[in-house]
């Protein structure tokens, strides 16, 4: 539309009275073709909103009958349960939770209800959380009693749906309650209240993780062997110590008897206290096998081991390495082994008594760093020639001297083809590391490349001839000796963790599909942290 106001528009210009008035005239006609365009408008939206109207009742006409003829409603019933079955999480217990199955699934409609109800293996894994150790709140007051209350009710009504499925239970419950609860305030905790709720169902049990105070597990120990028939796992993790336990006796405590269960394949647990020999365990039924948070004799573990004969992992935490035995215990079908050593200067001693020659992965580390913390090269390259098979080895090099990291590589069999060097690698099943870490800091003995001459050993093509898998986490290794590796040793799969910043013009060496090189995340933080705030 034509305008004799054309070079002013959409500009900051100012018009004087008589081009005010002469605009206002300008608008008259065009403003009541805009009303009456408007008109036809709102005109058409009705029609339009009624032929809406009219084609949504056909489509819910047609989607309701096309409904009837949807595919899975057709399937048969045990298809079905299948299904539902396969909607269960593949690498944990259920939780009880109405956005997962199986509690979602009968929440679609009546049927799925009547099925996911009469379906026992939908309900045969349920992990139970103590409302008041994730919700901050008191465990005596109201609210965490009522919510408590409804948990166990809902952990009730879920186990009866199980029917004869054999069970995998984890529960989780730490802190509470205190080292020093009465026997009574003990018996009327939720975590005490849901071990007594599993009683009635021990004839099913099959995998059992408990997080929990240890002194909870006094609600178990009329259980004996006969009573858990199906039991293969259990896993016992005491999360409620602090450095006033050192003297209890787990043993004396909290001796189970349904450690004697005649299934029993693999034994977790991680407390103080633990008097390994004393543990009612059919060890020859043991294949795997992990002990931390008191550091055992290396006497008492070969007496354990030796009762082992069909042990495939095993983890433990050593204390004192020698051994005054001759004998040499031979694990023929040991896999896996993991040492966490910490104090002792002789850690490892026991080793030249120890022979699996099938074994294809070895961890070696230390939950604090210990400047005088030495280990026997001979006794450990002695037990290298023993393993004609190991392709995994694990090291955490931060706590030892940097000498025997290095004579530790020189001493790995020509076999290994995964090689692992992290400060944390294999996490502790509880807090009990902070109770040996206290003393030591990886950061009080360690400079950003104190570790640079062990990465430089590595790049020598006749240690470990045969690796084609590396990763390094560390915090005391330069970007350049890594480099240096990278460059060297052409290996199928590299993971780099930094744990600072990444240097100027460094990153872009590490380009490669081969290579994959992690940094911390950028710090965040607010600008107003500290200012008043405003109601």
């Amino acid at each position: 539309m034509n305008s004799p106001f054309a070079c002013k528009l959409e500009t900051n210009y100012c018009p004087t009275d008589d081009e005010v008035q002469e605009i206002q005239e300008l608008l008259i006609i065009p403003c009541q073709q805009l009303d009456a365009l408007d008109a036809r408008v709102q005109e058409m939206r009705r029609a339009i909103d009624k032929v809406i109207e009219r084609r949504n009742e056909i489509l819910t006409y047609v989607a309701a009958h096309k409904a009837l003829l949807s595919p899975i409603r057709r399937l048969p019933l045990d298809i079905l349960q299948e299904i539902f079955i396969s909607c269960l999480p593949g690498d944990r217990n259920c939780a009880l939770n109405a956005s997962e199955a199986p509690l979602v699934l009968g929440r679609v409609c009546s049927y799925w209800r009547e099925i996911t109800h009469s379906t026992p293996f939908l309900w045969s894994k349920l992990h139970f959380v103590d409302p008041s150790s994730t919700s901050g709140a008191s465990p005596s007051s109201s609210c965490t009693r009522y919510k408590a209350q409804q948990w166990l009710d809902a952990a009730s009504v879920w186990l009866t749906r199980s029917g004869c499925c054999p069970l995998s239970i984890s529960l989780y419950g730490p802190g509470n309650p205190s080292a020093e609860a009465l026997p009574h305030e003990l018996e009327q905790g939720t975590v005490f209240r849901f071990l007594k709720a599993l009683l009635p169902f021990s004839s099913r049990w099959s995998d059992l993780k408990f997080i929990m105070p240890k002194a909870n597990l006094t609600a178990l120990k009329q259980v004996s062997p006969s009573d858990v028939p199906l039991l293969k796992t259990l896993c016992l993790v005491d999360e409620g110590m602090g450095y006033h336990q050192f003297g209890d006796n787990w043993d004396r405590l909290c001796c189970l008897n349904l450690l004697g269960g005649p299934q029993l394949s693999r034994f977790d647990i991680s407390a103080l206290g633990i008097l390994l020999g004393r543990l009612p365990l059919i060890w020859e039924n043991l294949t795997e096998i992990d002990v931390d948070g008191t550091h055992t004799d290396a006497g008492e573990v070969l007496v354990a081991l030796s009762k082992c004969s069909r042990l495939v992992s095993c983890a433990f935490a050593i204390g004192m390495g020698v051994t005054h035995s001759a004998d040499i215990v031979e694990l023929a079908s040991l896999k896996n082994l993991t040492l966490r050593i910490a104090y002792s200067t002789s850690s490892l001693a026991f080793l030249h008594n120890l022979w699996a020659p099938s074994l294809r992965s070895f961890a070696l580390v230390a939950s604090s760093v210990n400047p005088e913390l030495t280990v026997d090269i001979g006794t450990l390259s002695g037990f290298f020639r023993g393993t004609n098979e190991l392709e995994t080895f694990i090291l955490s090099p931060d706590p030892f001297p940097g000498a025997f990291v290095i004579d530790v590589l020189q001493a790995l069999p020509p076999t290994i083809k995964h090689l692992q060097l992290t400060p944390f690698v294999d996490q502790p099943l509880s807090n009990s590391s902070t109770l040996w870490s206290a003393a030591w800091a990886p950061s009080s003995v360690r400079t950003a490349s104190s570790l640079d001459h062990v990465i430089e050993i590595l790049t020598q093509p006749h240690i470990c001839p045969n690796l084609n898998t590396f990763k390094l986490n560390s915090a005391h290794t330069s970007e350049k000796a890594v480099i240096a590796f990278v460059e060297a040793r052409r290996l199928k799969n590299i993971n780099i963790t930094f744990h600072r910043p990444p240097e100027i013009g460094i990153k872009a060496s590490f380009v490669g599909s081969q290579v994959v090189v992690n940094y911390p995340n950028h710090i965040s933080f607010s600008s107003r942290a500290g200012l008043p705030t405003l109601l």
